[in-house]
């Protein structure tokens, strides 16, 4: 693909095959040139993404991904705030090379990255912000986006398993390897110390999920109790979110932090692959599997005995990675009670705290996501553990 200076378009609309020829370098045709704008399901995403498929001259099929700014005015503030895109970016190019050192069989689970650039704002000369990676498109090798409501194959849930015990023991055997922080190595991570502008803007985002929360409650006839559990802990969603940014760098390490079903490509026959690293972060790896499990997992099989049973899947997973590197001894682990624990009270706060603000990203499947709130209540027990550790003494 071309270099880092390339020409970014705005939308969709103005990407022409001049422009795919100068950005790839292939001499394109008109004919079977083809774009679908906003191919993204739902709302509230972190990208407009366009689907493009041409041939060239010389006969060859080619088939991209382009990920622009989000068009939505809510999510493209956020993203700008964020530095999401120029960190998806840094991730493909300064991460991934470090991670398939220690871990190559990772790369099976990655989708191919071409080329990606931003052009920062220049108030002189009133121009906005743009960016735009450009990516393979997976469809046309036999992957679909995993459904919203999630995946009852073991196949697929034990695949993304193994992707998740990978990707943590390779970003803490990089650490022990180089013998540098991973704050110091990759200091774009999120999380690593989030301003108070992020805080408060979040802060915003939970007031209004509150709001969704009870509609969707209400609307999909969960017990009133259910709501009326979350509506108690409005008060404390500052000392929430602080606890929950505090607990999670107790022992944290590099996290995709969003592999939920948008960002989960399934294949009959292949391994998953899962895109968007744009929230690249430095957390808990309870964080990272509460997030992927509570949504992955079908409603019907979401309970608190099916969600020890794939953490423990992971743990194992994890456990053996170590066991078999020569830098296992360097890593820091937490015993099988520690990391349940955790992960069922400060991973499930997490999964909380970043559910609430996107409560209408899920609008696809209302009825999984009320069933997933319901079973923090009933079953984790969760509006009572914020309450006691969060709340006024």
């Amino acid at each position: 693909m071309g270099s880092n200076s390339l020409p970014i378009p705005v939308s969709s609309s103005e990407i022409t095959t001049d422009w795919v020829q100068q950005v790839t370098g292939h001499t394109v045709i008109q004919d079977g040139f083809n774009i679908e704008g906003n191919i993204q399901e739902g709302i509230g995403f972190m990208s407009s993404i366009c689907r493009i498929s041409y041939q060239t001259k010389n006969g060859e099929s080619h088939h991209i991904i382009v990920k622009l700014l989000p068009e939505q005015s809510k999510w493209l503030e956020f993203a700008l705030m964020d530095l999401s895109d120029e960190r998806e970016i840094k991730f493909y190019t300064i991460v991934l090379p470090d991670l398939l050192k220690v871990v190559p069989e990772l790369q099976e689970n990655i989708c191919v990255f071409y080329n990606g650039t931003v052009i920062p704002a220049n108030p002189e000369l009133e121009t906005k912000r743009q960016s735009m990676i450009i990516m393979e498109d997976l469809k046309p090798l036999g992957f679909e986006m995993m459904s919203f409501a999630g995946n009852d194959s073991e196949t697929v849930l034990q695949s993304l398993i193994t992707f998740m015990a990978r990707l943590h023991f390779g970003a803490f055997s990089v650490e022990a390897e180089k013998g540098i922080p991973l704050p110091k190595l990759y200091p774009f991570m999120q999380g690593i110390s989030d301003t108070e502008e992020w805080r408060s803007q979040v802060e915003s985002l939970s007031e209004e999920g509150y709001k969704l929360l009870e509609q969707m409650l209400v609307s999909q006839k969960m017990p009133s109790s259910v709501w009326a559990a979350y509506e108690r802990l409005k008060p404390f969603t500052a000392s929430i979110l602080k606890a929950v940014e505090e607990n999670g760098r107790k022992n944290p390490c590099l996290v995709h932090t969003d592999v939920w079903p948008p960002n989960i490509m399934i294949h009959n026959n292949l391994p998953v692959k899962v895109l968007d690293w744009q929230l690249l972060g430095y957390r808990d790896v309870a964080y990272d599997l509460s997030i992927m499990l509570v949504t992955a997992i079908p409603k019907e099989n979401l309970t608190k005995d099916n969600l020890r049973k794939w953490i423990r899947r992971y743990y194992e997973e994890f456990e053996s990675l170590c066991q078999n590197s020569k830098n296992g001894d360097k890593i820091k682990r937490k015993s099988w009670e520690d990391f349940e624990e955790f992960f069922f009270t400060w991973g499930a706060a997490f999964l909380y705290c970043i559910a609430l603000p996107s409560v209408e990203c899920y609008e696809k499947d209302y009825l999984k996501y009320a069933i997933a709130f319901k079973v923090l209540n009933d079953e984790l027990h969760l509006p009572e553990f914020l309450e006691k550790t969060c709340g006024n003494p």
